[in-house]
This record gives C-alpha cells, structure tokens and sequence, in this order.
C-alpha cells in the first residue's frame, strides 16, 4: 500500500514503504524498442489517487508527467504533497516525476500543454485519466452549477484529456494506452453515498472507455470491412 498523506491510509498502516521500489513486478525500463522509456500523463489534482498512481509508474521507470486539471486555474506550483513525491523519487528508479498546471475548461490550453509534452520527449505512450471531484449532497439540493461543474471535471474533461492524447498518440506514432479511472458507484449503488452526479458520471466514463476503445482500438478485417460496404 502507498498512502501519499500522514494521515491517509487504514489505521496502524505504515509509511514505511513509500518509495522503497514496491512495484518491482512493473518495469517501464526498456519496454518500448524505440524508446528506453514511456512517456505517460496522468490527470488529476497532484495531491491524491493520480499522485499515487505517478509516484507507482515513475518507481517503475516510467517518465511521468502529472497534470493538475480544475474547474479553475490552477496554481502553477503543486502543493507540498507533490513536492514530498518527488523527493521520494530515487535514482534507482530511472524515472522522473514532472508538474504541468491547467484548467479543464479550456480546451485550446488542453491540446497545447499535451502537444507540448509529446513534443519534449518525441513520444506519448499513455494517459491514466484521474480527475475527478465529488459532492456528497441530496439530489433534491442540487443546482444546475453544482451538476454543471462536476460533470465539467469528471466527464467533459476526461473526455477532452483522451482526445488531445490521442491525436498526439497518432501524431508520434506510438504504441499507446489510455486508462480512465471510474469508480465502483459507476456500477453498483452504493448505500448511503449520497452523491447523485459524481456517481452517475462514474457510470458515463465506463461506457465513455468501451466507446472509445472500439473506436480507437477496432481491428479492420476483410470481413468488417465488407459489413461496412453493406451498411
């Protein structure tokens, strides 16, 4: 387990093994035959779930680059959980972890911050799309900014982060992944989490990845290719 946070974790859990290199098992050293590295962008807020999921890859000898996405400008500095990260990164690990700040609801900046990032390392291997805010509120009290606003981070943005990575995938020719993270209440209905919009934007991220996958991940054979004709 790897907790980013003093206080985040079970009880009695220790910190002890954060950045003791506890995902041996994953190695990102030499895994493409072009490059001696990924190059891979996660989103989110550089504070929690996508910190520790960076920290993992950059551990495995990935070059990470962990977006801060928000409703609103983010600042251009990460905050102090950042910071502790990447001091925690170890030469050993032959992976770096970098900060790259923007607002979800600006697409134009969107494609720009992405582009550039492929354009440093000459390669984009993958995208672990994180972002996401909830409010834990009774359906009844919702607004139309609240719905609004959540859905603009967890759903618009996810979306827009895909599609920029992909064309800049395509752009570099590489051999590519895109992970989406939902969540278990994008399945199931989980008592007592009263938080209708984050839970239903959970359930349009999973249908939004099996989209995108057929899309983005359909093999064209003699015989689709011939369904097509006939449609």
């Amino acid at each position: 387990l790897r907790f980013t946070h003093e206080d985040a974790g079970p009880p009695g859990s220790s910190r002890e093994n954060v950045g003791g290199k506890r995902v041996r098992d994953l190695d990102l050293t030499g895994a493409s035959s072009k490059w001696s590295q990924l190059t891979l962008v996660v989103s989110g807020r550089a504070r929690g779930l996508d910190l520790c999921i960076a920290e993992a890859l950059v551990e495995a000898g990935g070059k990470g680059v962990l977006f801060h996405l928000s409703a609103h400008t983010p600042p251009p500095e990460p905050d102090d959980s950042f910071a502790e990260a990447r001091r925690r990164v170890l030469s050993e690990f032959a992976g770096e972890l970098r900060y790259a700040q923007m607002n979800v609801r600006d697409n134009k900046s969107l494609d720009g911050v992405i582009a550039r990032i492929a354009e440093k390392y000459e390669q984009l291997d993958g995208l672990i799309a994180a972002a996401g805010i909830q409010k834990v509120c009774p359906a009844v009290d919702y607004t139309v900014a609240d719905a609004t606003e959540m859905l603009a981070t967890n759903y618009t943005s996810v979306f827009m982060t895909a599609t920029a990575t992909a064309r800049q995938m395509l752009r570099f020719k590489t051999r590519s992944s895109i992970v989406l993270i939902a969540s278990m209440s994008g399945l199931v209905t989980n008592k007592d989490l009263i938080s209708p919009v984050y839970n239903s934007s959970k359930a349009t991220l999973i249908r939004l990845a099996r989209n995108l996958a057929m899309e983005w991940g359909r093999i064209r054979t003699v015989a689709a290719a011939g369904l097509e004709s006939m449609r």
